[in-house]
């Protein structure tokens, strides 16, 4: 690296990259470095998808995206003009060897909410709905017009110098609005309207181009290489390496190194290349550049084609947004891609939306155009600054190019490249020896052509002339042989006989009567005069066959020819006839046409103005109904506050004195019988206020404030009575309603307890039938027992010798008496009994305890003396 070059790129991009290969072949030395792995730069086209999709940050593509090799997606996608700068590059170069190309098969335009196909022939364009029938003839006058435009030729400017603007051109033909927009911008290929203002000879060289590129392959003017645009840059770079380029990918370029101002090399690490120039993009001198705007682009993957309304399917396809049919300043640009060009697996398109960002949502500016790919299976969206040098480089060497719009042709992209070459050469790029290697293929063919033609013209001219002087001599001799021929004794009628019946061509010259008499007699003569040197007649008509062949050929063309002329010319005056007939029929129809443009512009005339007085006239009419309705609602307003007015009348009319309203009242009625027709309810409020000032209707509400305190202070102890008799409610209904809840509860537990007894009674009498069976049961014995000991403790009666039965009645009565008793006791009664039940249990048990404890420590005791007085146990 440590070497001295010519120049020094930094950054692959197309454009360093084309750089580089013309320079390359002007024999300049050049080192071209990339601080990334692949070609392209900004402009790269990534693959496989899987690079794509970690270049946004997203994870790995979905399985039914296909292989990712197969997808080839540019970044920054632009197409061709297949006649343009580029490709005039791509063949002075030669770079053409490396690259395969395909047309675009469809441009478009957008007008209407609908996408139009721009025409390609002339079908198309009579079929096209983008003109009216008229509309269409003057813009084929425009096309017309322009085509034959030629600024070194006043007769062709037809009242239009170059320096014209191009909207008076426009006027000067007649075209609509629509038919601007789609010149300017879908021929023309221009972002916005400013060339509207700039010199008509621009916009003419741009409508030549796009004719030009549309006739080289008829589809559409546009090409695109096969697998992307990152082909571009690696053919130039090829270009560049064979004539002696050196390449250095993923090398940094840490600084650029400047002495007095002026740059003299790059260094990378501790390297440094010396040169005598830096041709570079702008990421790579921030400093020297300035910010111009902004593009967006989206870049969308689609499972189906764009539908642009063709009977089949379209693999690739250009559409342009003009900016005033979605209101803005700049074009938006459409374009799609699919197997064709190679750049996807099969069934799938990659398109890209671009236009120039205008406002704050720069996603949204690009919606009319999204709206044409729905639906997108990915999108990824980018917003890229553009920049532009501060000054052309020519004092510090260092040549900066600018950032790529956001149209999808390469024309500003050349136009970029060519000047950078002329900074840096300083002499513009000669294309002069570019015209020979576009045209050498047809201007080969043209050359044989007419190589071909001069040739058989010199054959038939010198034919024609031997047969000419061929037939001179044969009338110079004729006079002479025919006087011979009729005194030669030595030429029977016989001989001539067998010489006519032996030459097979002489019966055609005959039926054709290409021969007449006088040249048989001479063919008769001379054949006689040479039978001398010959051995036979036989033998001389063999050797002059061809002779007299090619002789019958000869008249036979010339006759042909002759006949073929007057038929020429038979036609010539025909096609004469019928190009003055048809010339007087344009005159008349272009007369006509004049007259019904003029009424027509008379009627447009007229129609706008009645279309102004009509405007004005609406526009009166409206500010008249403004004014009546302004009208409306002020008397409505001022009805509403009389109406208001009136019910305060009414109001302060009832505080007045009695004695006042009594007088107004009998005023009123006087009035109402000597008047019947005065509406009553208008007249009831015709009458002076008795208040007049502020003070009277303060004192009478201040006694009445007065008179109804005391009832104030009635209501609110009324009030709070209520309030306290709706609490005392609210706390009464709470607690019957928590009693009525225990007594529900009681009578649960009731039904419980008389479903146990029930149960009880049951087993009872199976235990007294079991009682009768055995008498004499220990058990029932002392159950028996149990029952008069619990008769006798807790049934006080003196009867004696009642059945155990009886006993056991007794004893139920007695429980259900203390049932009832313990229902009517107080529950805080009942639950202080319970206590002390629970207390009196807790005694006797403590007792029983005490008394089990003693009597085990009884036994331990007798067990003890048991063992202290047994026999002393002998051991055997």
């Amino acid at each position: 690296m440590d070497e001295e070059y010519d120049v020094i790129l930094l950054g692959t991009g197309l454009k360093e990259c084309v750089l580089a290969g013309l320079l390359g072949v002007a024999g300049k030395k050049i080192l071209h470095m990339d601080r990334n792995k692949y070609y392209g730069g900004e402009s790269a086209s990534m693959t496989p998808l899987e690079d794509l999709y970690s270049k946004f940050n997203l994870s790995s593509p979905p399985a039914d995206t296909g292989r990712g090799r197969d997808w080839n997606v540019d970044l920054i996608p632009k197409f061709l003009m297949a006649n343009g700068l580029l490709v005039k590059l791509l063949i002075h170069t030669g770079v053409t060897r490396y690259l395969e190309f395909k047309c675009i098969e469809g441009s478009y335009v957008y007008k209407g909410q609908k996408v139009h196909k721009v025409p390609a022939d002339e079908r198309e364009a009579l079929a096209s709905s983008l003109m009216g029938l008229f509309e269409k003839r003057r813009f084929r006058n425009l096309l017309v017009w322009a085509n034959e435009y030629d600024e070194n030729e006043p007769k062709t400017y037809k009242d239009v110098p170059p320096n014209t603007r191009m909207i008076d051109a426009f006027k000067k033909f007649g075209l609509d609005q629509d038919t601007i927009d789609f010149t300017g911008h879908a021929l023309a290929l221009y972002s916005d309207d400013d060339y509207l203002e700039k010199p008509v000879i621009e916009s003419i060289k741009r409508i030549k181009l796009y004719s030009e590129s549309l006739a080289r392959y008829g589809k559409s003017p546009y090409l695109y290489p096969l697998y992307g645009l990152g082909e571009l840059p690696q053919g130039f770079a090829r270009l560049s390496a064979i004539y002696g380029g050196t390449y250095m990918l993923d090398k940094p370029a840490d600084e650029i190194v400047y002495e007095n101002g002026v740059v003299v090399g790059v260094r990378s690490g501790d390297q440094t290349a010396r040169c005598k120039a830096v041709i570079c993009d702008p990421s790579y001198a921030s400093d020297k550049v300035k910010k111009v705007g902004q593009v967006i682009r989206a870049i969308c993957l689609l499972r189906h084609p764009v539908n642009v309304g063709s009977n089949t399917p379209l693999g690739s396809v250009q559409i342009i947004i003009p900016q005033k049919q979605v209101q803005r300043h700049n074009d938006i640009y459409v374009c799609c891609m699919g197997q064709t060009n190679m750049v996807t697996p099969k069934e799938w398109y990659v398109a890209l939306v671009s236009t120039t960002v205008e406002t704050n949502n720069p996603e949204n500016e690009i919606k009319p155009g999204l709206a044409l790919l729905e639906p997108i299976f990915q999108k990824f969206v980018t917003v890229s600054d553009l920049y532009e040098p501060v000054d052309d480089g020519t004092k510090s060497k260092l040549f900066i190019t600018s950032s790529y719009d956001a149209t999808t042709h390469f024309e500003s992209t050349c136009l970029d490249i060519l000047d950078v070459y002329r900074r840096y050469m300083g002499e513009p790029f000669d294309f002069s020896k570019i015209t020979r290697g576009l045209d050498a293929e047809d201007n080969q063919e043209e050359r044989n052509q007419k190589t071909s033609n001069s040739l058989l013209h010199t054959v038939q001219f010198d034919l024609c002339d031997w047969q000419n002087k061929v037939h001179e001599q044969k009338s110079h001799k004729r006079s002479n042989d025919i006087k011979e021929k009729n005194n030669d004794p030595n030429l029977c009628s016989d001989e001539m006989h067998s010489i006519l019946n032996e030459s097979p061509s002489t019966k055609s010259f005959e039926s054709d009567q290409l021969l007449s008499n006088v040249d048989r007699a001479w063919i008769i003569k001379q054949t006689q005069n040479q039978r001398r040197g010959h051995k036979s007649l036989q033998d001389y008509l063999k050797k002059n066959h061809e002779l007299f062949t090619l002789q019958y050929t000869i008249n036979v063309k010339n006759n042909e020819i002759d006949r073929l002329e007057n038929d020429l010319r038979n036609e010539e005056r025909t096609l004469v006839k019928s190009e003055k007939y048809i010339t007087e029929d344009l005159a008349l129809f272009d007369q006509f046409l004049d007259t019904w443009n003029r009424n027509a512009s008379d009627a447009a005339a007229r129609a706008d103005e009645e279309t102004l007085k009509k405007e004005e006239l609406v526009n009166e009419i409206k500010r008249l109904q403004k004014a009546l309705l302004t009208y409306h609602n002020d008397r409505n307003h001022l009805i509403d506050l009389l109406k208001q007015l009136r019910r305060y009348q009414q109001f302060l009319f009832k505080f007045a004195p009695e004695e006042w309203r009594n007088d107004i009242l009998k005023d009123f009625e006087s009035k109402q019988l000597n008047n019947q027709s005065i509406d009553s309810s208008n007249q009831m409020f015709d009458f002076s206020l008795y208040f007049t000032q502020p003070e009277q209707i303060l004192n009478i509400f201040t006694e009445m404030e007065e008179k109804s305190l005391p009832l104030v202070e009635k209501s609110q102890h009324t009030s709070e009575t209520l309030d306290k008799i709706n609490s005392t409610i609210t706390i009464t209904q709470n607690e019957q309603y928590h009693q009525i809840q225990e007594l529900q509860q009681k009578i649960n537990h009731l039904e419980k307890l008389i479903t146990q007894e029930n149960k009880r009674e049951i087993a009872c009498e199976k235990l007294l039938t079991q009682y009768k069976t055995t008498k004499d049961n220990p058990f029932i014995n002392q159950l028996k027992q149990t029952i008069e000991i619990l008769y006798k403790k807790y049934i006080i009666s003196d009867d004696i010798g009642l059945s155990t039965i009886h006993m056991l009645q007794a004893i139920e009565n007695k429980i259900q008496t203390l049932f009832n008793s313990i229902e009517q006791m107080d529950s805080s009664d009942i639950l202080e009994a319970e206590k002390s039940r629970e207390s009196t249990v807790r005694t006797m048990q403590r007792r029983e305890k005490l008394q089990q404890d003693k009597l085990m420590i009884e036994l331990k005791q007798q067990k003890a003396l048991l063992r202290s007085s047994a026999p002393p146990y002998l051991k055997v």
